[in-house]
């Protein structure tokens, strides 16, 4: 089970999104395992130590696999065989070693060596139709990981502590979402994410994975409403205004361009053509609780159409 960071990871939150509201953490690695009272070895965190292992006096807990970085990455390293440097992380509090590079996470931003590092996560499509804009946000946070450990990192969460660096894992989602997810927040426990770029890759990540791990998503582009409605302790923040407030401004832009057109051509009335995507973003805005108005006079003899609930209500006046 994933523990939160510290508090002072608020203020990476803000400067890769610019945002206030963003969730806190406390420290990862307060995990030791020392010898139990009563037999065998016991688990403690926080300092507070159980007797008797996990089946009581004589019990044994679980010896983790690993205490350090290094010791992972020697392991890798040997284990790929490849004359080249496996990175590996020691995963706390479970002690086990983990890779940090993947199929889809494929660059590092950071010092994986450090074993005091805070190793957060990327997801954007960098390959593909969508690359040329997803590369530059995430080089955005990676300029951001590597300003904020130029002076020395995340402050300290208590007084006394020491800051802490940050680790960067950047992932490319366009191949396998899933794939891609399930590495940072099963593999290696990341307690955030900056991505993804889509509202349903935001809504599919947060109600498979995010959530139940703990894990706070700062999407820049994600726009659909109802990633306010999840039920997620507040872990999946919008950077961006959502597809309910923008409406108003995209019907302002309808009316006016009808206007200029009907009297470019004459014309008394215009018809309107509507194609939305079937994903979380088109069916935000199609199945809006609030009506959304062309508020165009019916005497008029032009076309209203409203938005309620999950129908089209559409009156044709021409």
């Amino acid at each position: 089970m994933k523990k939160p960071l510290s508090h002072s990871f608020t203020s990476w939150c803000g400067v890769v999104v610019g945002v206030s509201a963003c969730n806190s953490v406390t420290g990862l690695n307060d995990f030791s395992v020392k010898d139990g009272a009563t037999g065998g070895t016991s688990a403690t965190s926080g300092g507070t130590s159980s007797t008797g292992g996990d089946s009581g006096a004589g019990g044994d807990a679980t010896v983790p696999e690993c205490t350090t970085n290094q010791e992972c990455t020697q392991k890798a390293t040997a284990a790929a065989a490849s004359g080249q440097t496996v990175a590996a992380v020691c995963v706390k509090p479970e002690g086990r070693c983990a890779s940090l590079l993947s199929e889809a996470c494929t660059t590092l931003t950071g010092d994986y060596k450090n074993d005091d590092t805070i190793i957060i996560g990327s997801l954007f499509s960098t390959v593909g139709a969508q690359s040329a804009a997803n590369i530059q946000r995430q080089q955005s946070a990676m300029l951001a990981v590597q300003q904020i450990n130029a002076v020395g990192g995340i402050p300290p969460a208590t007084s006394g502590g020491g800051a802490r660096k940050l680790l960067l894992v950047s992932c490319d989602e366009s191949t396998n979402l899933v794939r891609a997810t399930g590495h940072l927040v099963d593999d290696l426990n990341v307690p955030a994410i900056v991505g993804p770029n889509t509202s349903q890759d935001t809504l599919d990540i947060s109600n498979q994975f995010t959530i139940a791990g703990d894990t706070v998503v700062m999407s820049p582009t994600a726009v659909a409403s109802n990633i306010a409605a999840l039920i997620d302790n507040d872990l999946t923040w919008l950077m961006v205004p959502n597809d309910f407030q923008r409406a108003p401004l995209m019907i302002d832009q309808i009316n006016e361009l009808e206007t200029k057109l009907k009297a470019e051509r004459m014309a008394t009335t215009m018809k309107l053509g509507i194609v939305f995507r079937d994903d979380a973003l088109g069916r935000g805005t199609r199945v809006g609780r609030v009506e959304v108005d062309m508020r165009v006079p019916a005497q008029d003899g032009r076309w209203i159409m409203a938005l309620h609930g999950s129908q089209y209500a559409r009156r044709d006046l021409g």
